[in-house]
């Protein structure tokens, strides 16, 4: 049966050097110490055939002497067989067994040596390139610390599951306002941190013979609207006018707008509305007659806590 073979260990990569560039230099420090990671797996992995192969050896010695019990020329080559098979296991380091070739003994103090070695060059490679300890930063990122001359861990935020509030509304209803009310629209949201933000979203379907105006409320708080200029109004999105050919005509609008309250609530975001004139409908067309032609549908306003 052939020996366990010892797996050559792959020669490491250039270190850096101190009077080198810093972009050279940390490019050597990386694959360095990148190198160490592959040199630890190669010099364990080779320890472990060295292990093996000298229990092969010592099998083979045990063997021998074993068939050797029939014939004193047997017992003498089993003998001579089990000492060279205890030297290629327990030979002492730098002392040759036969034909330039080493003991199991040797080379697994020498791996040992190696494996010392690479972890001491990765500790002092990871120093030299101002990195700090990978020792128990899993979860951490490095980033650039708060005097921009090193870098330090950060741990990463623990994932949270996402804080929808959402309100739905399948009914109908109806204004002739044209001052501001109140769309029956609502969701109340608390957030879980007071530097977390609230990204509003409301779609409307509705019509009206003129257009609608909405705008988004926190609170008694207007949020979400254009800048002001002379009379005009400011309104976070609008419906436009149905068609006055096809009473049956629905419109839609979206709004959209990330808020910031400053502290974690509970804050109430609602919709308010009001007409240029006329009669303005949500959900359902201007008509509204009973056929196929004419729709209801929904209209929502939604609340997400963002960071």
């Amino acid at each position: 049966m052939p020996l366990t073979n010892i797996d050559t260990v792959t020669t490491l990569p250039a270190a850096p050097q101190r009077g080198e560039d810093q972009d050279t230099f940390v490019s050597k420090a990386n694959a360095f110490v990148a190198a160490q990671v592959t040199l630890a797996t190669e010099l364990n992995t080779s320890i472990g055939q060295m292990n093996t192969l000298g229990s092969e050896i010592e099998g083979i010695g045990n063997q021998v002497s074993s068939d050797a019990q029939g014939a004193s020329n047997a017992v003498t080559s089993a003998e001579n067989a089990r000492d060279l098979a205890q030297q290629w296991a327990n030979k002492d380091e730098n002392v040759v067994v036969s034909g330039g070739e080493y003991s199991a003994k040797h080379y697994s103090i020498k791996s040992e040596g190696f494996k010392n070695t690479a972890e001491v060059a990765a500790a002092a490679a990871q120093s030299a390139a101002g990195l700090p300890s990978l020792a128990g930063k899993a979860d951490y990122a490095l980033k650039v610390n708060d005097s921009e001359d090193g870098v330090q861990w950060e741990q990463l935020p623990s994932p949270h599951p996402a804080n929808v509030q959402s309100y739905v509304k399948t009914d109908t209803s109806s204004t002739t306002s044209t001052t501001w009310v109140d769309t029956g629209l609502s969701v109340t949201i608390t957030l879980t941190d007071a530097a977390h933000r609230v990204r509003l979203m409301a779609a409307i379907n509705g019509c009206g013979p003129g257009a609608m105006m909405f705008r988004f409320m926190r609170g008694a708080t207007v949020v979400g609207i254009g800048d002001t200029l002379g009379s005009r109004e400011s309104v976070s999105f609008v419906v436009g006018e149905a068609s006055q050919i096809d009473v049956d005509t629905l419109l839609s609008g979206v709004g959209l707008f990330v808020d910031a309250p400053g502290d974690v609530g509970p804050h109430t975001y609602k919709l308010q509305w009001r007409v240029i004139n006329g009669t303005g409908y949500i959900n359902r067309g201007f008509d509204d007659s009973n056929d196929a032609n004419s729709a209801r549908t929904i209209s929502t306003l939604e609340a997400m806590e963002v960071i």
